[in-house]
């Protein structure tokens, strides 16, 4: 119960800084983002460590804060989408640093950095492109994204919910034995609900355009968290952190965001922005 109480409260607090985050300010937002940045890269060389796969953290997190920044300011309208080039150049750059490492496991260390990358900065950066912000006119459209986190965390909370009430039949029980087919299909209904909903009451983008972020938000974001739970498993802890009380860290926290948002992002701009 206790744990139930804890888990609540951060969860509750949580939501009001990020919500807070997306609708008071871009640049709040893109702050914010920054930090779960760094306490996210942090995580995820920890989880490597684990598997005596060791990355140096210093350089680690300043490669990774600086592809966050470029993608940051690109999504921002700060900078032009040409300074992009400059992220895979950083990710060779750091490759290098491969060379000094003493405890040398050179394909383990190179894929594990790439992926690093592309699963913690882009996906935080990705969040900044989804508000469509534009600094000359201030325009922006940052109900997609409350949307979007709205409908995940619909997803999860419900799905926790009729797991939890009529749970029977294991989803991915190698992975995460607790996870069920009754949770996943009632998180996703819900989300689904809820994504209507923002439809009606925002009145931003078409029906059909809330309903597809809906079943992209719901269907890779259980898939996101059945991939942070195989890379906690892999590295034999429960938990990626310890900031958030009764969630664990922030890759716990974001596990679903971070793999989805970059769908939903594409989505945005091939077929909305």
């Amino acid at each position: 119960m206790n744990n139930l109480v804890t888990r609540t409260i951060t969860g509750i607090v949580f939501a009001i800084l990020v919500i807070g985050a997306i609708i008071w300010n871009p640049f709040i937002l893109a702050l914010l983002m920054a930090i779960f940045t760094f306490i996210g890269s942090k995580e995820y060389v920890m989880l490597l460590k684990n598997k005596q796969i060791y990355h140096k953290l210093t350089p680690f997190i300043c490669s990774s804060l600086i592809i966050y920044i470029i993608s940051a300011f690109v999504g921002l309208n700060l900078l032009s989408s040409s300074y992009l080039f400059i992220i895979p150049i950083i990710a060779f750059l750091y490759v290098l640093i491969s060379l000094f490492n003493p405890h040398a496991r050179p394909f383990e260390e190179i894929g594990s950095a790439i992926f690093g990358f592309l699963y913690v900065p882009i996906p935080f950066s990705m969040m900044i492109w989804a508000i469509d912000f534009h600094p000359s006119s201030g325009s922006m459209n940052f109900y997609t994204l409350l949307g979007f986190f709205i409908i995940l965390w619909m997803n999860d909370t419900f799905a926790y919910l009729t797991g939890s009430l009529i749970g029977k039949h294991k989803l991915f029980p190698r992975i995460s034995p607790k996870k069920t087919w009754e949770g996943s299909i009632g998180g996703a209904v819900f989300g689904l609900l809820f994504a209507v909903g923002i439809y009606f009451t925002t009145n931003t983008l078409t029906i059909q355009s809330w309903l597809i972020i809906g079943l992209l938000t719901v269907i890779l974001g259980s898939l996101g968290d059945l991939v942070e739970s195989m890379l906690k498993r892999n590295a034999n802890v429960k938990d990626s952190g310890a900031i958030l009380p009764g969630h664990g860290g922030v890759l716990d926290r974001f596990d679903a965001a971070l793999f989805s948002i970059p769908f939903i992002t594409a989505y945005l701009y091939m077929f909305i922005y």
